[in-house]
């Protein structure tokens, strides 16, 4: 009881000059219409506010589930686009009505970790062969090409970088016919090298280059980059093209995996010999 009296003898002029403050504040709001409005609306701004932060919080933590969905759509949207660019020039895309018969379906992977500001770079993507990953599959991304699969587990998978010094992709010149071997330069991530072009190649700055789809690792059509630079190779016949590319490796968060109907029978082919039976 001493411990009450003290405490109300120390704290009592407060709650007293708190409790009158609150009985005039409800007086005012509730018996003057102007001042009654502006806290009305003053209460509406202040939850307005905590809700909008309360969602920025809940997004916040929402994000990975948010971009898992985004990279699947992603995918849906670059497959029939991968598919349509292959297919369309014959007329034989109506033949592949449904996402089971498309020759090329892509598997969304997040990218786990990068190995770059090396000659040799790779990504490690959170998707092995237990989500259908194989080794030498290509690697796409919506901008153009990013890689090859090299290494897979049962959770993860390697990719080789074509900002690599051992990566080497078949590409061509858009509408001319004329194919060679895009390599990295190594001086930025998005400078290319395309090779072996001949001199009397009718090729411009601002050519498209495709991939050629004179390999098992990327489907004919796909965009590269455009030619940015022509020069002649040392004591050659060939042009050397400088190709930029839209995509910068750095940025990526996630990437697309390219898997081809029946690809397994067509290496099997490439690689026979003239005596094989």
């Amino acid at each position: 009881m001493q411990n009450l009296i003290q405490f109300l003898i120390k704290y009592g002029y407060l709650g007293l000059f708190l409790v009158l403050q609150a009985i005039c504040f409800n007086l005012i709001v509730n018996y003057n219409q102007s001042q009654g409005e502006i806290w009305i609306n003053s209460v509406h701004l202040a939850s307005s506010r905590i809700n909008n932060e309360s969602q920025d919080v809940r997004n916040y933590f929402r994000l990975s589930e948010i971009n898992d969905s985004l990279a699947l759509v992603n995918a849906e949207l670059l497959e029939q686009i991968v598919n349509y660019k292959v297919y369309s020039k014959d007329n034989s895309y109506q033949k592949y009505q449904t996402k089971d018969s498309v020759p090329y379906r892509l598997i969304q992977a997040p990218i786990a970790s990068k190995t770059l500001g090396l000659r040799n770079n790779f990504f490690t993507i959170a998707k092995g062969w237990d989500q259908g990953i194989q080794e030498d599959q290509g690697v796409l991304c919506f901008d153009g090409i990013v890689g090859t699969v090299i290494k897979t587990s049962k959770h993860y998978s390697k990719v080789l970088l074509i900002n690599n010094s051992e990566s080497k992709i078949s590409a061509k010149v858009k509408d001319k016919g004329y194919f060679g071997n895009l390599k990295w330069t190594g001086s930025d991530y998005t400078t290319f090298t395309l090779e072996a072009i001949p001199k009397y190649a009718e090729v411009v700055i601002g050519d498209t280059i495709l991939t050629s789809g004179y390999s098992t690792l990327f489907p004919k059509e796909l965009f590269i980059g455009v030619v940015d630079g022509i020069e002649v190779e040392e004591g050659s016949s060939n042009f050397s093209l400088s190709v930029k590319t839209k995509q910068d490796v750095t940025l990526l968060d996630y990437v697309y995996v390219i898997d081809q109907d029946n690809v397994e029978e067509l290496r099997t082919i490439n690689a026979s010999g003239l005596n094989d039976e």
